[in-house]
């Protein structure tokens, strides 16, 4: 053993022992969490996210009703956020944008969604319809919100490293963060009213509400997080909070309780989504909700109430946020087995990095590269091949479409 590798084997050693002590939970001696009654992450893929809703089919801009279309962005950063901001002005163009009833982003995905479901639930609300709505009218005449797209939000991080209120525990860089995200890409800064846009103004609608109105429904936007201690994916929707027995959450670094304030979890608000879904490891700590131990997602007072539920971002289980938006679409199409449903998923992926199978080097990478490599080279995979895995297996159900740095270019837009 060389004194090189050392410090090395050291970290690896080290970083086990405490991966170890955080993910051990002193669980009551009655819970098996193998047993998907006592843990939501084993039945994640029979919980609806949207079926309790009113469906798309109804919504007013709509022209197909029988065509589902959903769009998944990747994260990336602000990177992603100005790329799938463009492709999605440019979809626009084609009528194809008004038809998307569903969008699923990932980390730096979220704050393209941001943008645009922020933009568009103000025409709402100002027009009483969302008839009329141009994501390209308002990136002409917003420049604050060109310029908050613009923002490599690394910078608001790394500021926080040395904020005064860090001195004060428990505010941390999330919270800040997501403070940031609150005031400017979901626009509360932008109100007269102050409002901070909550997941009840995406899921609006109870399916059979007396009060539906088709002029005011949107699109369904779900942020991906990914749970820390088992990786599971995690969809931030009503359903998947009232599963996990999410009680409690941080907003503008003040601690909300849920059932103390009276609230749904329609009142948990986007931008607590948006940073958990973006708190990339060690930049950005992870978001910690509060929990009750649930049984089917039933919260029972009696079990353990000190359950904690720290999310990181969402890249870390699937980075193009293709699951969530492909179980939207299936469960829309399971809703109406009378209609001839076609889906359609469209992919936008603001991975840039240029893989290459060959190296320059003759000598083989020594131990920390390969350790950092090893973290990494799961999100190479699926950039690669994901396209050709998706079109093999879902040709028959829907149609799906990839937009990324090498299918358009500068003269492509």
């Amino acid at each position: 053993m060389t004194r090189k590798s050392i410090p090395i084997i050291c970290a690896v050693f080290s970083a086990i022992f405490v991966h170890c002590g955080t993910l051990n939970y002193n669980l009551p001696a009655d819970v098996d969490p193998n047993n998907s009654v006592n843990n939501p992450s084993k039945r994640l893929n029979r919980i609806p996210l949207i079926s309790e809703y009113e469906s798309q089919r109804k919504r007013i801009n709509k022209r197909n009703k029988d065509i589902l279309t959903a769009i998944a962005i990747s994260g990336g950063g602000h990177r992603s956020a100005n790329f799938a901001v463009g492709v999605m002005a440019e979809l626009e163009k084609y009528g194809i944008l008004n038809e998307a009833d569903y969008i699923s982003t990932v980390s730096g995905g979220g704050f393209a969604a941001s943008a645009y479901f922020s933009s568009l639930f103000d025409y709402m609300e100002e027009h009483g319809t969302i008839e009329g709505y141009s994501l390209n009218k308002v990136l002409e005449e917003n420049i604050i919100l060109q310029e908050t797209l613009q923002i490599d939000y690394k910078s608001t991080v790394l500021r926080g490293l040395i904020s005064p209120r860090l001195f004060f525990p428990p505010h941390d860089r999330g919270e800040l963060l997501e403070k940031k995200i609150d005031n400017h890409i979901l626009g509360r800064s932008r109100r007269i009213s102050g409002k901070s846009l909550v997941l009840k103004d995406v899921f609006h609608y109870k399916s059979g509400d007396p009060n539906f109105d088709s002029k005011k429904l949107l699109p369904y936007w779900i942020a991906n997080a990914t749970v820390y201690n088992d990786g599971s994916r995690f969809p931030f929707a009503p359903s998947v909070l009232k599963e996990y027995g999410v009680i409690s959450y941080t907003h503008r670094i003040h601690e909300h309780d849920i059932i103390e304030e009276n609230q749904t979890y329609g009142d948990i608000p986007l931008s607590v989504a948006v940073t958990a879904s973006a708190a990339f490891p060690v930049g950005v700590p992870p978001l910690t909700l509060g929990c009750k131990m649930t049984l089917n997602g039933q919260i029972k007072n009696y079990v353990r109430d000190d359950m904690y539920l720290h999310l990181i971002d969402g890249g870390c289980s699937d980075n193009l946020g293709i699951r969530t938006a492909i179980k939207m679409l299936m469960e829309e199409k399971k809703r109406y087995p009378e209609h001839k449903t076609h889906l359609a998923l469209i992919v936008i992926d603001a991975f840039k990095d240029q893989q290459y199978p060959y190296s320059g080097r003759k000598r083989e990478p020594n131990e920390l590269p390969s350790i950092i490599r090893a973290m990494e080279i799961g999100i190479d995979s699926l950039h690669i091949n994901i396209e050709s895995v998706l079109t093999n297996i879902f040709r028959k159900e829907m149609d799906v479409v990839f937009f990324n740095f090498d299918s358009i270019n500068q003269q492509d837009l």
